[in-house]
């Protein structure tokens, strides 16, 4: 649209861009210290000295795979201004991202929900791909208001003061996954005090299994105590092990802590998620899809070599990816014997590039080809970037 420039937001367009940004959202406001706290950057449009657009984003240490940890610049409340939709403001804030942050950021991540809606269509022209879906499941009111044996219920200073101890039960179940912001140092504190309670002021319980003063498992629950929505949602649970015993233990007790309140139990699971069987015969009722994380690499060239390359041994093999969009050098061919090539669509490049692709199945089906090397090399390079499980937890929410 004539008129408007693109740019990072900077400290003298933080007010102009919150203001626009309550606007569009005005029933889940925050303030500028929510801002500063979650150290917020943005992508904003401007129009005659106004901003007319903002793409919040928070980068956060996220892993894709087991040792693999990159810094994913999350898009939040993005918004335009009323009058100015749908002519392009958002295509060239996120282009004007893509330009600023290499060097913060590797990739590019938002939420989306409605895979038929204008938002989510908007999104797959913009490049952003799906990496992992989840639904609701959603308990009514359960009759038990009493703990079972075994459960304690504390609350927000006990999970805070627990933290080493929840770092190393979450790893124990998740260490295998990805997907999910890095568990460590202050995670909690920081999560439990983001801009999303901000929007959505809310109590929180600590349901636990202590047993010989060892923390067996624990869930963290969330109560809305403004736009109440009837329901308990487990933002966060993890057992030693992945005991699905233990997760049952814990899934009776926040049962008995929503039925209490007189209040439904609500989670969100992917489909990789190891508790989902334990829900499921619990009785609770899963929705259609609902949450994707989409998302996209900022340089995959850059993105390959820093976080993937030296898991590499190839000898004297150079590896090439094509797609219709390019063709990237991931390992120069300048001094290689032979070079890989991988055929693939851009999307398949992305998805492979976070752990997101099974590359030996894609093969085998045709809808990745490959030729320069051997079998045996193509093995190799299957092996080196696996399909990694991706699990995301409702406390992790932005």
């Amino acid at each position: 649209m004539e008129g408007i420039t693109f740019r990072e937001m900077q400290p003298d367009d933080v007010f102009s861009a919150l203001a626009l940004r309550n606007e569009v959202f005005s029933e889940a406001k925050v303030t500028r210290e929510d801002w500063e706290r979650d150290k917020m950057l943005a992508s904003i449009a401007v129009l005659e000295g106004e901003v007319v657009g903002a793409i919040p984003l928070i980068v956060r240490k996220t892993a894709i795979a087991p040792g693999v940890t990159i810094k994913a610049a999350f898009e939040n409340s993005v918004g335009t201004r009323e009058d100015l939709r749908s002519q392009g403001i958002g295509r060239g804030m996120i282009e004007q991202a893509r330009e600023f942050l290499p060097g913060r950021a590797d990739a590019l991540f938002v939420y989306r929900g409605n895979e038929r809606s204008d938002g989510y269509r908007f999104y797959t022209t913009t490049s952003h791909n799906d990496l992992v879906y989840s639904r609701h499941l959603r308990y009514g009111s359960p009759e038990t208001i009493y703990l079972p044996p075994g459960i304690t219920l504390a609350g927000k200073e006990s999970i805070l003061l627990n933290s080493e101890r929840l770092e190393a039960i979450f790893a124990s179940t998740y260490g295998r996954f990805g997907g999910y912001p890095v568990r460590r140092g202050n995670y909690w504190e920081r999560a439990l005090a983001s801009s999303i309670f901000a929007e959505f002021p809310t109590d929180f319980y600590f349901v636990h299994i202590i047993q010989n003063d060892e923390l067996l498992g624990y869930a963290i629950l969330g109560i809305r105590t403004t736009r109440h929505n009837g329901m308990a949602d487990v933002l966060e649970m993890a057992t030693l092990g992945a005991d699905l015993n233990i997760a049952q233990r814990l899934v009776e007790g926040v049962a008995s802590v929503a039925g209490d309140r007189k209040l439904g139990v609500d989670i969100q699971l992917s489909g990789e998620d190891p508790f989902l069987p334990v829900f499921q015969a619990s009785g609770f009722n899963p929705e259609a899809r609902g949450t994707i994380i989409m998302g996209q690499v900022i340089d995959p060239v850059d993105f390959f070599q820093k976080h993937w390359l030296n898991r590499f041994n190839l000898y004297n093999t150079a590896l090439v990816v094509y797609t219709p969009k390019d063709d990237y050098e991931l390992i120069e061919p300048e001094t290689r014997q032979q070079t890989l090539t991988l055929e693939m669509k851009e999307e398949s490049l992305h998805r492979w590039l976070l752990g997101r692709l099974d590359l030996r199945a894609r093969l085998a089906e045709g809808t990745v080809t490959a030729y320069g090397a051997s079998a045996q090399v193509i093995e190799r390079v299957c092996d080196t970037i696996p399909h990694v499980p991706w699990a995301y937890h409702s406390i992790d929410w932005i």
